[in-house]
């Protein structure tokens, strides 16, 4: 919990003109086309959970399309884009009766219907008959409208929560998004309650002092930074916790966030950058001594058979010269 709300990044909330329509241009294309293809994996696909599986991809395709174009756009209202996420996965479930009634019609066009209460009932006419069979049973009537709803919600939910997700600092002055820093501070895990206090303080000497100490890279904290490239006045660091989990598939790597975009000087971020780079570099050098042992080993080796050569012929002359 901050103690210090002022410290932190807040987004201006703006939807400018530019970023809605392009929001609603690449979330409603993309809800139309995919769901073009979506129908006919509907209707021409045998297994059910392949088709659960299209309709993820779907929602998550529509939400990804409205989240570029207001990152295009500069929109840094979370809350819109998640409404823009909606209302262009409406389209896309619309759209994918749409497509399914023409594939079901024997790709008739003029089975397309774009009039709502008419396709209200073509579904309830579908719904009493039923579309599909599984496992020889035929569902009809609430099974069906089940199913449909489930779909639906899946393709409105992964727009929705794709579209809304977290949105990065934004330079107000400069007019554009913050990069991320390629460097990463990697520090004991430790209280972060304590550590919170001390960097919303501008104590930031807590930084070095942890950065002095032996690292457990499987479970530590991580210190992130975001900058932006125009200016040194927006500047922001995380602070995360790391873990890795041993799995049957592999190692899993989870970052937990503790801290999120706190403003900090950019003599700040210059003294954490050269300090990640420092310790990078102590990681690598500390490899180099073995690899410079195996690199003269093998030079001796290789020496070896000439050296034996040169032995053997120069005993060879000594022997001829004495007989």
């Amino acid at each position: 919990m901050t103690l210090r709300p002022e410290r932190y990044y807040r987004n201006a909330g703006a939807v400018p003109f530019k970023g809605t329509m392009m929001m609603l241009i690449a979330g409603g294309l993309t809800a139309i086309v995919l769901s073009f293809i979506y129908a006919v994996i509907d209707y021409y696909n045998p297994f059910i959970y392949f088709t659960f599986i299209a309709t993820a991809i779907l929602g998550a395709a529509i939400g990804g399309a409205v989240r570029w174009g207001g990152t295009v756009g500069a929109v840094r209202n979370r809350g819109f884009r998640l409404l823009v996420g909606i209302f262009c996965g409406l389209i896309g479930a619309y759209f994918s009766w749409v497509w399914f009634i023409l594939v079901l019609a024997e790709w008739n066009p003029d089975a397309i219907v774009l009039d709502p209460l008419q396709m209200v009932n073509l579904i309830q006419f579908l719904a009493a008959n039923g579309v599909w069979e599984i496992q020889g049973s035929r569902p009809t009537g609430m099974t069906l409208y089940a199913v449909w709803f489930i779909e639906a919600a899946m393709i409105f939910g992964i727009a929705a929560t794709t579209a809304g997700q977290a949105i990065e600092p934004y330079c107000e002055p400069c007019g554009r998004w913050t990069d991320a820093v390629d460097e990463v501070l990697f520090l004991p895990h430790t209280d972060p309650a304590a550590l919170q206090v001390d960097l919303e303080e501008e104590r930031y000497e807590a930084l070095d002092k942890l950065s002095d100490t032996d690292v457990d890279r499987s479970d530590c904290l991580t210190v992130t930074l975001r900058k932006c490239p125009e200016c040194d006045e927006s500047n922001f660091l995380s602070v995360g916790h790391l873990t890795v989990t041993q799995t049957k598939e592999g190692p899993q790597v989870n970052t937990k966030p503790l801290i999120t975009g706190l403003c900090v000087p950019d003599e700040v971020v210059e003294s954490i950058r050269e300090r990640a780079r420092k310790a990078e570099e102590a990681i690598q050098q500390s490899f180099m001594p073995a690899e410079e042992g195996e690199d003269a080993l093998s030079e001796n080796v290789a020496e070896a058979p000439s050296s034996e050569f040169a032995d053997e012929s120069t005993l060879a002359t000594d022997q001829e010269r004495q007989s």
